[in-house]
């Protein structure tokens, strides 16, 4: 199984690619940096930086979007990553969340996450897009683009990564119900663009957070369960995985019972020993091959997880 985890941005940089190293070294197969501008430090730059130290670990912003950059943009810092780590770069582009709200703009809509992947595509194989503009191509590229993953939340965007993605990187819940579901979608999508579906990649992303005690990790879960018992895209993918949600005015009123039921869809939460032998669950059962970690720990590094993970890494990684 290919493992990925999510690295923050907003400490000093060098410090940043040094423990994208690390993450290489301990056996991950790739990183995902966030990309929030208002964190101070630019995402595009660490990876950049983290790329010329490392040598086989895969690495993308974790998650771009089509508003804060232009699409040409995009598919300039694209290249320029992969001339740096040929091979070893993706960008997933998703509707904006943190980043797009704190510059008071509303997310990118299915239609114009369509028109931003389709754009980079081709300006990535040197086309013309903007008819009309002296440069409304790129120039002096390679053969060898960069692959452009739909980041999907809600079932729309999930059908449109098969329709326009090199690849899914999918925020789905890893229900089995979900896993199935998201399958499916991704399959009709790729259907309507006359393409093969078992040529897409597929990215499950999952939160995580171990403790030696389930009921202690169910706990930190609170805020995430209750998030998602609020937000309408993610409250379906519960409610496709048989979840009946809770009527709750408050996070504090989600019950231990809750919390586990809802556990059980949003990721990993448990022991070590149980989120390992789920991850590995996930790839032999329900066929996930690749799967993203995103600690409970936005903005700090991922210690705890990476410390925990360590010594099963290698395991799971060459489990396939």
């Amino acid at each position: 199984m290919d493992l990925g985890i999510r690295i923050p941005t907003g400490m000093p940089i060098t410090k940043v690619a040094n423990y994208i190293k690390r993450c290489e070294d301990i056996g991950f197969t790739s990183v995902g940096v966030v990309d929030h501008q208002h964190s101070s430090r630019d995402v595009f730059i660490t990876l950049a930086l983290a790329a010329a130290q490392t040598s086989s670990i895969t690495l993308y912003p974790a998650v771009s979007n089509p508003i804060t950059r232009h699409s040409m943009v995009l598919a300039s810092i694209a290249y320029s990553l992969e001339e740096i780590a040929p091979g070893r770069i993706m960008i997933p582009i998703g509707a904006g969340f943190h980043s797009v709200r704190n510059i008071n703009h509303a997310q990118s809509t299915v239609a114009q996450m369509r028109v931003t992947i389709e754009e980079i595509r081709h300006l990535l194989r040197g086309e013309e897009v903007y008819s009309g503009i002296t440069e409304g191509k790129m120039t002096r590229l390679h053969n060898n683009p960069p692959p452009i993953y739909v980041c999907a939340t809600g079932f729309k965007m999930t059908r449109l990564a098969g329709e326009v993605g090199d690849g899914g990187f999918l925020m789905t819940g890893i229900h089995p119900n979900n896993i199935e579901e998201a399958k499916s979608l991704v399959a009709e999508g790729a259907t309507l663009s006359g393409r093969d579906p078992s040529k897409i990649p597929l990215t499950f992303v999952s939160a995580i957070h171990m403790e030696n005690d389930m009921e202690k990790a169910w706990q930190w879960s609170r805020p995430l369960c209750y998030n998602w018992i609020r937000d309408k895209q993610r409250a379906k993918w519960l409610l496709k995985a048989g979840v009946k949600l809770p009527k709750v005015e408050r996070e504090e009123d989600l019950t231990i019972d809750h919390l586990r039921e809802l556990c059980e869809v949003i990721g990993l939460f448990g022991t070590p020993e149980y989120c390992v032998d789920k991850i590995k669950s996930l790839e032999t059962n329900y066929g996930v091959t690749s799967l993203f970690l995103q600690p409970t720990t936005t903005y700090d590094m991922p210690e705890e997880t990476i410390g925990f993970l360590a010594s099963s890494l290698q395991n799971i990684t060459n489990s396939s």
